[in-house]
């Protein structure tokens, strides 16, 4: 049957309906403290496909984690009842989140895998002094030492090394000379106390060093092996994929928690440190591998990870967070994806902070790498306020996710939604704010909801409606192939280059922004998201793409092909930073027939001095050619508008107005939202000619469209425009 059929469109599959987080099947139990009754999970599942949920993300129990028996039992029968009821199975990894502790277990026995990062002790003095600095009881063992004049300015010939200056007891002794000094103390902290590990609203727990390859490994066997051994094998053949919750480095100290959660999150590991040093991802094998990696020792650089703006220090950072960044990728993610592929199920789940640049760096080094390496890729949306999506940063979140999958081919990308913001506020989402949520979510490339909102919220006809709406929406947006001419540079390069930690905690709640210690790392933090905003409300459709795209990817007839994807226009967004192999890739698309264009300045780092005199050479080559233009973001969507063939275009501009465009067995189909409260009266004109059908999601109904074709939306109301003709 057709995936334009109206029936099957009308009422889609369970495969295409939002699936429910079920933590626990326990908690639907008749008498749950007795972990009797299970008659109550056959009502809960029930009602959950009485309101057209698809299926469920689920766990075992969350009392007696993973060793009780009985909740085994009990998480077997709820599988059962669900695939009697032809409902899609998940399961989600850890008693809670983040994910990677089995519920505190891989700590608990194994406390030599602990988070770990290098942390950053600074001393001023005026010589001649006498210096005395001892290990913090937060430490394990002194790394490096050393003192400089200036360490805003200095490089590695400005450093006295003091490492061989610290005693058995790692306390450094140093009789400072004349003059002013600044002593920095670089030592192997355990992380814990102010990240996200204490500030979550699950359990306070210590976590797992997710660049130790052992820990991870020791969370599979706890985990990952036991829901194999304890499924039936009929019911893992059933179960699509496996979910993970926000993994990090877990270096970042964070934001205070709303109000409404103060004494209310289980105390597993009670904090006892109070010092609160700057730190960065660490490992004990970490010197190792960067000398294997990048071929020298990283030691004389590590203060540059929290100080200095020279050129060398920008060097050193980027080398430093591609390594661990790759560290990262494939302890967890990629040993993982393994475990998956090994026991037929898909890797899911999501990252943790995946909104901005500045967070990528700080929990992961990069989003891509380690998206990448899911199978079914999703993201984490907290915010049902659609305005307040687009017009901060949430909507980056699904545009950025959708991009690496589209990169990698994967055709399913999940969105663990909810109204948490909005119940900061003391409130629920409204239905209608759901579904631009949903709206905006799957116009940016989401085409799976795995769902936190519940029936006792709005009643069961609004839920009803909700799981209707987002079903007819991801029946039309899986499969096929993404229409898109337009690619912006993902620049996290240069983020490498200038990012320095934080040198205080933050201060308020969890929606304050902090300072920046270098002006570009803010700049940057806002003119990426402004640019693609822009963009996305000119309705120009488009992905971001890392340097790895854009060095892989096949590059002639004037596109850049990677995966379905085939970009004939590629947007830099004011960023410093271009490795070279980077560098000559934009070079090839553009004497290729490509279209490129600079927003602010232009690269000018790489990743060594070499690399960048050749960076500079093959970037002013193409401006000299005029095969790369600069402009301002005043200058942005006309210059778009003239390097590539509008795909829609609107009579009267409207920036509340989103769109994508698919190709669906063998027809144009392009999904129109309103991203505005108030009805909308729109008169497209679109790149593929009709005549062309009208899917109404909100309905169910099937038309013919209007021609000169006028679409009259409700707010927050989306509309698929199909063609009639073969693509």
């Amino acid at each position: 049957m057709s995936v334009f059929d109206r029936e099957r469109f009308a009422n889609p599959s369970n495969y295409h309906r939002p699936l429910q987080i079920v933590h626990g099947l326990d908690r639907s139990l008749e008498n749950p403290e007795e972990l009797t009754g299970l008659e109550g999970i056959n009502r809960r599942l029930d009602k959950l496909v009485e309101m057209g949920t698809g299926g469920i993300v689920a766990n075992v129990g969350f009392s007696d984690y993973l060793v009780s028996p009985r909740q085994w039992g009990i998480y077997r029968y709820g599988l059962e009842q669900a695939a009697k009821r032809d409902m899609v199975l998940w399961w989600y990894d850890e008693k809670g989140y983040p994910s990677g502790t089995a519920g505190g277990m891989v700590t608990r026995a194994n406390p030599e895998y602990t988070a770990l990062g290098l942390a950053c002790y600074r001393l001023d003095v005026h010589g001649p002094e006498t210096v005395r600095m001892d290990l913090p009881p937060s430490c394990r063992r002194v790394v490096w030492a050393g003192a400089m004049a200036d360490p805003d300015t200095a490089t590695t010939a400005d450093v006295t090394d003091l490492t061989e200056r610290i005693d058995e007891w790692d306390s450094l002794h140093w009789d400072a000379p004349a003059g002013r000094w600044t002593v920095l103390f670089l030592a192997e902290r355990v992380m814990y106390e102010g990240t996200h590990a204490s500030g979550n609203v699950c359990e306070l727990k210590h976590y797992v060093n997710l660049l130790n390859p052992d820990a991870v490994r020791a969370f599979l066997q706890l985990t990952h092996e036991q829901y194999y051994r304890e499924t039936p094998r009929d019911l893992w053949d059933r179960t699509v994929a496996v979910f993970t919750d926000e993994p990090s480095f877990m270096t970042t100290y964070v934001h205070k928690l709303p109000d409404r959660f103060e004494g209310k999150i289980p105390v597993i590991d009670a904090p006892i440190f109070t010092d609160r040093p700057p730190a960065v991802p660490w490992v004990e094998t970490l010197l190792g591998s960067f000398q294997s990696m990048k071929g020298y020792d990283l030691r004389p650089h590590l203060f540059q990870l929290f100080y200095s703006t020279t050129e060398e220090a920008r060097y050193a950072r980027q080398a430093y967070y591609e390594v661990v960044t790759e560290l990262y990728t494939e302890a967890f993610y990629r040993q993982i994806l393994r475990w998956c592929q090994e026991h037929g199920i898909a890797s899911s789940g999501h990252i943790m902070a995946e909104e901005t640049l500045l967070s990528h760096v700080t929990y992961h080094g990069s989003l891509f790498p380690p998206t990448r390496e899911m199978d079914l890729p999703g993201i984490d949306m907290l915010n049902s306020d659609p305005q307040d999506m687009l017009a901060g940063n949430s909507f980056m979140t699904p545009k950025q996710v959708s991009s690496v999958a589209h990169l990698a081919g994967a055709k399913q990308i999940h969105s663990e939604s909810s109204d948490w913001v909005q119940g900061n506020a003391g409130r629920h989402a409204t239905l209608p704010e759901r579904l631009g949520q949903g709206n905006l979510q799957y116009v940016l490339g989401i085409n799976q909801i795995t769902s936190y909102f519940g029936w006792g919220e709005l009643g069961e006809e609004a839920w009803r409606q909700y799981n209707d709406y987002m079903g007819r929406l991801a029946s039309l947006l899986t499969g096929g192939r993404h229409v898109c001419d337009v690619a912006v540079l993902y620049p996290i390069r240069s983020m490498w280059a200038h990012y320095l930690p934080a040198l205080q905690p933050p201060t308020g709640g969890w929606e304050t922004r902090q300072a920046h210690r270098d002006p570009y790392m803010g700049e940057l933090n806002e003119a990426y998201p402004d640019l693609i905003r822009t963009l996305l409300s000119a309705q120009i459709d488009l992905d971001t793409v890392d340097e790895r795209a854009l060095i892989e990817a096949d590059k002639h007839d004037g596109a850049l092909r990677v995966a379905d994807e085939a970009y004939r226009l590629l947007i830099l967004p004011d960023a410093c930073a271009l490795s070279l192999a980077a560098g000559r890739a934009l070079a090839a698309f553009c004497r290729g027939g490509g279209a490129a264009i600079a927003v602010g300045r232009l690269p000018s780092l790489a990743e060594g001095p070499e690399e960048t005199a050749e960076l500079h050479l093959e970037i002013d080559a193409l401006v000299a050619e005029g095969l790369l233009t600069v402009v301002t973001m005043d200058e942005i969507v006309a210059a778009v508008r003239g390097a590539v063939t509008p795909d829609l275009v609107l009579a009267q501009p409207s920036a509340d107005v989103l769109c994508t465009h698919r190709v669906l067995e063998g027809r144009d189909l392009y999904f129109i939202i309103s991203n505005s409260p108030e009805p909308l009266t729109l008169q497209p004109t679109l790149r593929v000619a009709g005549p062309y059908d009208l899917y109404r999601p909100l309905t169910g109904d099937v038309s013919a469209a209007s021609d000169p074709l006028t679409l009259g939306l409700a707010g927050y109301e989306g509309v698929f425009v199909v063609a009639r003709g073969a693509s």
